[in-house]
C-alpha cells in the first residue's frame, strides 16, 4: 500500500518534468497576459505585434457588429487610451481556456484625464471596471476578438463627484 502512493506521487513528480504533459498555463495564455501586464499596464506599444495577427476581427457585443482592424488600429485606439487614462491598469482574474480561444476577466483602473467617448477629463479614478475579453488564436497570435464592458458602472464613475 504504501509503495502504491509512493508509485502514484512519482508518476505525477515525473509528467511535471516533461513539457505539456500538466503545464499551468499555454501559450495563448501567456500571449493574452502579456498584452495586458506589457503592453497596455507598461504602455509598450512595440508588443502589439507579437501579440495580434496582422488583421484580426473585432467583435462589439454592443450592437453586434464586426470589423476588421490592424495594430496601427489597435495601436491608435490603445494611444487614446493612455491619453484618457495616463495610469490605466489591468488586473487579471479568471481566466479560461478552450482549444485556441482564451476568456479573461479583467478588472480596469485608471484616473480620467483626458477626453474620452465624449466625456471630458474629470479627475475621477475609475476603480474596479469589469470587462471580460474572449480572444481566438491562430498561430499563436489574436485573430478574433470580443469584449464585454461594464458600461453602466463606467458611466457612472466619469461622471461622478470626485
Amino acid at each position: 500500500m504504501r509503495w502504491t502512493k509512493l508509485s502514484v506521487i512519482l508518476a505525477f513528480a515525473s509528467m511535471s518534468l516533461h513539457p505539456g504533459l500538466c503545464q499551468t498555463s499555454s501559450t495563448n495564455e501567456a500571449v493574452a497576459k502579456f498584452y495586458f501586464e506589457e503592453v497596455v499596464n507598461r504602455q509598450r506599444l512595440e508588443g502589439l505585434n507579437k501579440v495580434f495577427a496582422d488583421t484580426f476581427l473585432v467583435h462589439s457585443l454592443l450592437d453586434s457588429t464586426e470589423t476588421r482592424k490592424t495594430i496601427t488600429d489597435q495601436s491608435d485606439f490603445l494611444k487614446y487610451l493612455f491619453k484618457a487614462f495616463p495610469d490605466i491598469h489591468y488586473t487579471i482574474g479568471d481566466i479560461l481556456e478552450a482549444g485556441n480561444r482564451i476568456v479573461m476577466r479583467v478588472m480596469f483602473s485608471g484616473t480620467h484625464k483626458g477626453e474620452f467617448w465624449g466625456y471630458p477629463a474629470s479627475g475621477n479614478h475609475i476603480r474596479y471596471l469589469s470587462e471580460i475579453f474572449f480572444f481566438r488564436f491562430s498561430n499563436g497570435k489574436i485573430a478574433e476578438t470580443w469584449v464585454q464592458l461594464d458600461l453602466y458602472d463606467l458611466f457612472k464613475q466619469l461622471q461622478s463627484a470626485k
